[in-house]
């Protein structure tokens, strides 16, 4: 049976995985979170703390992405009857934009391990 940390390094090592060849580390890196050898230890599973950190600010990020875009679509949509909910527009955007897609589950993905994260240590 895995410990809390095992389990913790095991899905950071899974979304690294999943984030491979995304351009991950090259935006925490021009975005001073990491540089691109801890990135790179990071994406492995390597470093726990720092991978928590770095994959808040990344959550923090996208919601916030989220929410502007969402924004701008609420502001150009005048006519009530076709504004579509949150929930309408993200699954329509998943189904249009396949980086969208990407990036939603990303985020997804990385909420759950917080989730999992805070379970794990009793939270």
């Amino acid at each position: 049976m895995m410990g809390g940390l095992h389990i913790e390094m095991a899905f950071l090592k899974v979304i690294g995985e999943w984030l491979y060849d995304s351009g991950w580390i090259a935006a925490i890196t021009t975005a001073g979170v990491a540089t691109a050898g801890r990135a790179g230890s990071i994406q492995k599973g390597a470093s726990t703390s720092r991978g928590q950190w770095a994959h808040q600010v990344m959550v923090a990020a996208l919601y916030i992405l989220k929410c502007k875009a969402f924004k701008e679509y609420t502001e150009r949509v005048t006519d009530s009857a076709e504004k579509l909910d949150y929930q309408q527009w993200l699954d329509m955007m998943d189904n249009i934009h396949p980086q969208f897609a990407y990036w939603n589950k990303t985020m997804q993905l990385e909420i759950l391990f917080f989730t999992v994260y805070e379970i794990s240590k009793g939270g």
